[in-house]
């Protein structure tokens, strides 16, 4: 009785399976050099260069370009077999390249697998480039797909504070005038030059305000402009204005794939292709708020999934009060209805509600101007105006100095962990 083989028996492949894993990397391959200028073709027949009966060769991926108004080929040879590439095989490339006419230098050969020595010494002798594979499943018959992170981070200012600087000449009284809201300033005249919740929606719109979450200390510099407290005006020198910029965080879990060609020459990559899906997002997302870039950071890396896309957008208004501003239409009757002694909600979320699509609602139509350039921006009295910004850790607001000291409720409270 013969001796048994504890070797585990392999399990034929089939022609299909054969063919199915073939088509795989050329698919990949193909799509990983997909660029402008670049024509990507496969299984393309060539034909020999000197034969007499019309004999084609075929190649698998086939990129043409031009340099100079002159064409370029390149060929890539694709496979996908269970066993290491050899010499062998190799050499039929460099035969194949020789009889289409391509130069071995424009060759590149492909592997799921792994090259032996004498296939990558060849290869280096000719000038082929061997390139490796990753990121199939076991039995390399489809891309292995892993779990995707897509993150959206809407960047949300608030007006927390402002404050001004006195200036040193002499205020003078202008009993025509009534005092000026404690956001406003005005020139010489009286006339209104600055709102505060304008001017920082300005900044906002304009880019001067960084894209990053965190507060900051703004401040502005402004020759002309005034205060009017009891019928007085005053001039100011300087206005400083605290902005705490939230991070409101929507995640959507997905599916990816990610592949990387690798010359075996020195392990060095050379290309890398992710690919991932999300379902369309339907319902009610969980919203996670940030107050500063370190949480923010902090959460995105502790998340498990190996493929992380992370996007910043802009909401198009800034917060002030309980409002985003310049404010809705429906906002602006809460506002009326205040400035007229009605009922004002004691839950001051139900103004906004917990849904971030009301930041994209139409500014009311009573607001001036209904373009994208803020009142500030449009007022006279404003020539000279120098704007600083820099990042301060203050929070909080003292009520005597209206400096921050501690933090404010902020509209992220309105949507932490809620439903939008």
């Amino acid at each position: 009785m013969g001796k048994q083989s504890n070797r585990k028996q392999e399990v034929p492949q089939t022609a299909s399976e054969a063919h199915t894993k073939g088509k795989l990397v050329e698919f990949i391959v193909a799509s990983m050099h997909d660029a402008s200028g670049v024509k990507i073709e496969r299984n393309v027949r060539l034909p020999a260069r000197r034969s007499k009966n019309r004999r084609y060769r075929e190649v698998d991926v086939l990129m043409t370009t031009e340099v100079a108004g002159y064409p370029v080929r390149m060929a890539i040879e694709c496979k996908n077999y269970k066993e290491t590439v050899g010499v062998n095989l190799v050499d039929e490339f460099i035969g194949k390249l020789n009889d289409v006419g391509i130069p071995l230098q424009h060759g590149i050969y492909v592997t799921a697998r792994r090259f032996t020595k004498d296939a990558r010494n060849r290869a280096e002798e000719e000038g082929l480039r061997l390139l490796l594979l990753t990121g199939l499943t076991q039995d390399r018959m489809a891309a292995e797909v892993s779990a995707a992170l897509q993150t959206l981070l809407f960047l949300l200012p608030q007006l927390v504070a402002v404050t001004a600087q006195p200036d040193q000449q002499e205020a003078r009284p202008m009993e025509s005038l009534e005092d000026t809201i404690p956001m406003g300033f005005c020139d010489e005249q009286g006339r209104l030059c600055a709102d505060m919740p304008d001017a920082i929606w300005s900044l906002w719109l304009d880019g001067l305000l960084p894209l990053e979450v965190g507060t900051y200390k703004i401040t502005l510099q402004a020759p002309h402009w005034h205060r009017v407290q009891g019928g007085v005006i005053m001039p100011v020198s300087t206005v400083v204005a605290f902005v705490a910029i939230a991070g409101l965080v929507v995640s959507l879990g997905g599916e990816s794939s990610q592949h990387t060609l690798v010359n075996v020459e020195g392990d060095k990559v050379e290309k890398v292709q992710v690919n991932a899906s999300f379902a369309p997002s339907e319902g009610k997302h969980t919203v996670r708020t940030f107050e500063t870039e370190a949480d923010l950071q902090t959460y995105l890396e502790s998340r498990p999934e190996p493929v992380k896309i992370n996007s910043r957008i802009k909401l198009p208004r800034i917060w002030f009060d309980s409002f985003y501003w310049p404010p809705s239409e429906r906002a602006e009757e809460y506002l009326t209805q205040r400035d007229q002694g009605g009922l004002y909600p004691e839950d001051r979320t139900e103004i906004e509600g917990t849904d971030l699509q009301r930041a994209w609602e139409p500014i009311s139509p009573r607001y001036w101007p209904t373009s994208d350039q803020s009142k500030a921006s449009l007022m006279p009295g404003n020539a000279g105006l120098r704007v600083t910004v820099e990042p301060t850790d203050a929070l909080e607001v003292d009520p005597e100095t209206g400096f921050p000291r501690q933090r404010t409720p902020q509209p992220s409270d309105a949507v932490h962990d809620s439903n939008t």
